[in-house]
């Protein structure tokens, strides 16, 4: 198994990256015990975007691991998949597309592969999937991500479970989720 491992951290005021790194290093660790030739991206750094284009090729499986910045990914990290994306478009596409008659959305050519978002997050898991969550109103940490989950869906990726780290800063029980991390990662990658 060939996985890509992409860093969506940003330094933004005190987030250094120290966790999502941490959990890049424990992914990358619990993979190659497994077995799995790993590469890694961080978007907060150079980058070629047809490199990246050719990893996702090479990947059988991309895990995104990405802090949550107001509910949203990271700015870079969202620059990132709209240039990596865009460089790789007409590839990431059947080409029969459309003009076959297939659906629109329904013509991505990665099929093959999988993908999973792994989330560090400031907010406590209990206001997702509770329909008493004043802010969520019985959302998902995935319907939050809709639009990332569409983007990979629209390329033909396949999602994976995801996995989040929640209420990091007020009462953060970090060793517990990296083993939690490390048994989703076994469970669905292995």
């Amino acid at each position: 198994m060939n996985t890509l491992l992409i860093n969506g951290h940003e330094r933004f005021g005190p987030a250094e990256g120290k966790l999502n790194r941490t959990f890049i290093k424990t992914a990358k660790k619990t993979l190659g015990e497994m077995g799995h030739e790993v590469n890694t991206v961080p978007v907060d750094s150079e980058y070629d975007p047809e490199e990246v284009v050719q990893q996702i090729f090479w990947a059988d499986t991309v895990i995104y691991q990405t802090p949550v910045y107001w509910f949203n990914v990271p700015d870079k990290f969202k620059k990132f998949i709209d240039t990596v994306f865009n460089t790789g478009l007409m590839r990431f596409l059947s080409s029969e597309g459309r003009n076959n008659g297939e659906e629109y959305g329904a013509t991505g050519a990665l099929t093959n592969k999988k993908y999973m978002l792994s989330t560090t997050w400031n907010a406590p898991d209990y206001i997702f999937n509770n329909d008493s969550a004043f802010l969520m109103e019985d959302k998902s940490v995935d319907d939050v991500f809709l639009s990332f989950h569409l983007s990979n869906r629209y390329i033909g990726i396949q999602q994976l479970p995801s996995f989040g780290t929640f209420d990091i800063y007020r009462h953060p029980t970090i060793e517990e989720d990296l083993e939690k991390f490390k048994d989703h990662s076994q469970k669905y990658l292995g």
